[in-house]
């Protein structure tokens, strides 16, 4: 395993599992249309990590998930994950939480007390349970070692052009 990762896909897929839970298998596709960018010493050196990438999987729940990421996606407002369900839609930002149920008319913002907003603390956590000054909360080692097979499977299917198993 090796947790091959492009663009912000790893840490989506991390919260995506705590949501919905895992993935069975992936169909994944990917493009880089900058084959080449100058490196510190000013050279021209490849690139090897895609700029856009299509991800399609099936979630052991049933679901589908459809994951769309892209460095090169002009007019792209923010990132955004959505939820979509039979009986209503999650729209999530960097910092905001957006959602509807069927029949309303439009997306509507939930307010998130401060007591439920998280923030970024991954490194100050895996530093503090390697300690023992902190219990794992989130993610586990076998969430990690699932995270990275989930990286690996894409990787494959873009190289393979097929569906792999997660």
């Amino acid at each position: 395993l090796s947790g091959n990762n492009i663009l912000a896909m790893g840490i989506y897929y991390e919260a995506i599992v705590r949501w919905a839970g895992r993935v069975t298998n992936v169909m994944a596709r990917a493009k880089t249309f900058t084959v080449q960018r100058l490196n510190e010493s000013g050279e021209p050196q490849s690139v090897g990590v895609p700029e856009h990438l299509d991800v399609v999987a099936d979630l052991k729940c049933g679901a589908q998930l459809h994951m769309q990421q892209s460095a090169v996606t002009a007019l792209l407002q923010d990132d955004a994950i959505y939820l979509f369900g039979s009986e209503g839609t999650l729209r999530l930002t960097s910092d905001r939480l957006f959602g509807g149920r069927k029949g309303d008319e439009q997306l509507t913002e939930i307010s998130i007390t401060a007591e439920e907003r998280g923030e970024w603390q991954v490194e100050e956590d895996f530093v503090a349970s390697i300690r023992g000054e902190r219990e794992v909360t989130h993610t586990t080692f076998a969430d990690g070692v699932h995270y990275m097979e989930f990286t690996d499977a894409v990787a494959r299917s873009i190289r393979s052009g097929r569906l792999e198993a997660v």
